[in-house]
């Protein structure tokens, strides 16, 4: 795995922090308050496992974060969106999202190629 291996989970990490900041960014946005460091440890427990077997855990957690994002994009009244953020980055909260879809998505290839998964068309 060597290289390609090391980027992509260096890739995930770093990526994966900027989508906390930017669910924080629009959780303030929306003037909503709710803790985003409160992973149950058990998620990410990969202690006795292969590095394909943590890298597979890795693809469904997210495909989890994908489905998620995508859910709130399609079922997310813009109107509402707008009362919550006082009329304001209303643009901000569905750019944000699609581009948190577009990463995980991407994640979800990176992982696949390096573990050497075939990915669906």
């Amino acid at each position: 795995m060597g290289s390609a291996y090391r980027s992509t989970v260096l890739t995930l990490a770093r990526e994966s922090h900027v989508h906390r900041l930017n669910l924080e960014k629009l959780l303030k946005t929306l003037g909503l308050e709710a803790p985003t460091n409160e992973i149950p440890e058990g998620v990410f427990d990969f202690a006795g496992i292969l590095d394909s077997e943590m890298l597979q855990k890795t693809v469904a957690n997210d495909e989890r974060a994908r489905e998620l994002y995508t859910q709130i994009l399609e079922n997310t009244d813009p109107e509402v969106v707008s009362v919550l953020c006082g009329g304001k980055d209303v643009e901000f909260f569905y750019q944000t999202l699609k581009k948190m879809v577009e990463d995980e998505t991407r994640h979800i290839g990176m992982v696949r190629k390096v573990t050497g998964q075939i990915e669906r068309i």
